[in-house]
Formats: C-alpha cells, structure tokens, sequence
C-alpha cells in the first residue's frame, strides 16, 4: 500500500453477500400475514439500500394509507427475517479471498449496513465469523444511517485514519453518496443490485467489476 495505512468499509447486502432472496421471502411473508400481494426479486432489488422501514413502506401496495396498522406490519417483516437471516443468502464469489488478503495486509475492515443491526450483526457472525473487522454497524432507532456520513465518519475515528484514508464499498447511490458526504473513497461494485450503468453514472472513486480489483486501489 505503498506505506501508506489504509482502510476499508463494507456495505453488507448487495456487496459482500447476495442477500435479495431471502429479503424478498422475509418481506413478502409478512405482507402475506396482512392479505397484500407479494412483490417480485426484480422489484425488491430497486427497493433495498435505504434501511427496512423504506423497504416495507415500497414493497407495500400503492394504494396502502393505513398508517395505523404500519408499525404492526414493520415488526412483522422483521421477525420473518430474524427467523431466516441466512436461509439462501451466501457471500458473493470471492469475497472471502478478497477479506483474507486485505486481512493479510492489515488493512483496517468494517461492515456499514442499512439492515437493522441485530439482523446486520447475526448475517456477518454467520457468514464471516473469523473475519477481523473493527466495527459491524447497521442501522438502530435514533442514530442516521447513510447516506449520512456521521456512522462512516466514526468507523473512520476507530481505525485511527483521517476520512481520505478510508475506502467506503457499495452497490448502490446510497453508499456511494456516504462516501463522498464523509470524504472518503467511493468504490462502487457492480455485483450486487444496480446496474454498472446506473453506478458509473455516480462517478466513484472506482468502479469495480470483480473483488480482487478492490485490491489494486489499495496499490
């Protein structure tokens, strides 16, 4: 890294694990205990990134106004999805290869999520348990999620690097906006759930079509 210290924040669904079935299965459930329709995969993909509460309130009818009865369908979903984090939802090919060598290198890693944070916390002890990560973070009730900057900006304070220092992955606008509200490095990845065109429009830092190319920006 050219002996310059650097580090790298992970968004989780989307970027380092294909999450959207079992999000569409935990989703739909709950709709279904309510009488609504289910929605598609390809419709959950545009609905994701901006945390459970907006995923629910999209993938609800357009015709939906019972704000009363919201909050009642919110805890629903999310107890579908405690009850089935990790039933489909597997790293995305070479992922592990790419957090061994960054591991290897020293490079400081943490995961940055939008999910709620237990559910955020259980899929990584799940799928990456004996990876180093600093910090696993998602998203909890009073504290902003991205694409705020200030959970980057503290995650950036606990690997002891200044904001430019610090890369922030991400499949989608979301992250990419965190990125660059914190000062810090967008890489977007084009494997998870926007299309490369849509990303290259964000103009990133880097824009990556395979994990190990995250590597060469740490050269």
């Amino acid at each position: 890294m050219n002996g310059e210290r650097k580090g790298i924040i992970f968004d989780l669904d989307g970027t380092l694990a294909d999450t959207l079935d079992d999000i569409a299965a935990m989703c739909n459930r709950g709709l279904a205990a309510f009488g609504f329709p289910p929605r598609t995969v390809g419709e959950y993909r545009r609905f994701v990134g901006r945390g459970v509460e907006t995923l629910v309130r999209l993938a609800l009818p357009d015709t939906f106004a019972d704000e009363g009865n919201f909050p009642g369908i919110l805890a629903r979903v999310r107890r579908e999805y405690e009850a089935g984090v990790v039933d489909k939802t597997r790293p995305y090919p070479g992922i592990r290869e790419l957090l061994d060598a960054l591991a290897a290198r020293e490079a400081p890693m943490a995961v940055l999520s939008n999910k709620p944070h237990d559910l955020t916390v259980e899929t990584v002890r799940r799928l990456f348990g004996a990876v180093p990560f600093a910090a696993v973070e998602g998203e909890s009730p009073g504290r902003p999620h991205k694409p705020d900057p200030a959970p980057a900006l503290a995650i950036a304070k606990e690997f002891g690097l200044a904001p430019e220092d610090v890369f922030l992955a991400g499949d989608s606008e979301v992250d990419v906006a965190a990125a660059k509200n914190a000062g810090m490095k967008a890489i977007a990845v084009t494997w998870g759930f926007r299309s490369r065109e849509e990303l290259a429009r964000l103009s990133p830092f880097g824009l990556v079509d395979r994990p190990e190319e995250i590597l060469d920006l740490f050269c």
